[in-house]
């Protein structure tokens, strides 16, 4: 209690001094402790980023079979289109920020390549009627070209939108120049339903090349059964029919013995 009582006085006699001391002993504790306990890295990868999504849905032609009929055509504005084809995107926001208007630095492009040219875009689902409006006001076409000059998509917003063409697109380039973005995440989902329509039929005909080699063992060791089976009936059968023929020879000895004996 007395030594207690001692370093109570000394530091009301040297509050300077405790302050001082405390000070050092919290910033020597701190110290230690970060080296225990190591702080994470402070990486890009620490801040949310910035993801723009751009799938294809579907692609088709809007005539499946070709008529001879010269009186049948199909018209766009009064002129014929020939070979009409369908394309259904969606572009969403997929990031952990918003991709404001002024992040743009040029339009997001969407080039139809091998196409003769984008007939119309017409937007069929937005997340907002905001959305619905910028890009009704933003979408423009030249050429196999449709461009997004600028759009404001907040986080999980998105636009759905068909693209009518002039034939078919041999391939689907999508460019952009978007602050804080270096490149698009793109997914092609009639891509990925082939591919597993594909995978599936492997799998079918890895399974039915797997079965019938399986039914064929089962087959031949059931014919190998069989034919043991048969051999085993057919030696059992000769075993027994000798176990006849040497009990029918013993009783006839016998028969042959008892007169004898009765001689006697």
């Amino acid at each position: 209690m007395k030594t207690i009582k001692r370093v109570k006085q000394w530091c009301r006699d040297h509050i300077g001094s405790s302050l001082l001391a405390t000070a050092l002993l919290g910033w020597f504790v701190s110290w230690g402790m970060s080296w225990i306990i190591p702080s994470p890295n402070v990486s890009v990868g620490n801040f949310p980023q910035k993801e723009l999504t751009c799938t294809l849905n579907s692609g088709f032609p809007l005539v499946l079979q070709v008529t001879e009929d010269e009186d049948f055509q199909i018209l766009f504005q009064g002129k014929e289109v020939e070979e009409p084809w369908i394309y259904n995107i969606t572009i969403e926001n997929t990031g952990e920020q918003p991709i404001l208007n002024e992040d743009f630095a040029k339009p997001l492009t969407i080039d139809f390549e091998e196409s003769t040219s984008v007939i119309k875009a017409t937007i069929i689902e937005a997340s907002n009627d905001d959305l619905w409006n910028e890009f009704r006001e933003k979408a423009s076409i030249d050429g196999a070209v449709l461009s997004i000059n600028d759009i404001l998509l907040n986080q999980g917003e998105s636009i759905t939108f068909n693209v009518f063409t002039e034939g078919a697109a041999g391939n689907i380039n999508y460019d952009q120049r978007t602050v804080g973005l270096s490149k698009l995440t793109l997914k092609n989902v009639t891509k990925e339903r082939n591919d597993l329509l594909v995978s599936l039929k492997k799998s079918t005909t890895i399974g039915a090349i797997l079965l019938t080699i399986v039914a064929f063992v089962l087959v031949i060791l059931a014919v190998r059964f069989m034919v043991a089976a048969r051999k085993l009936k057919l030696e059992l059968d000769k075993n027994i029919l000798k176990y006849y023929e040497l009990k029918e020879a013993l009783t006839a000895e016998e028969t042959e013995n008892e007169p004898e004996c009765q001689c006697k």
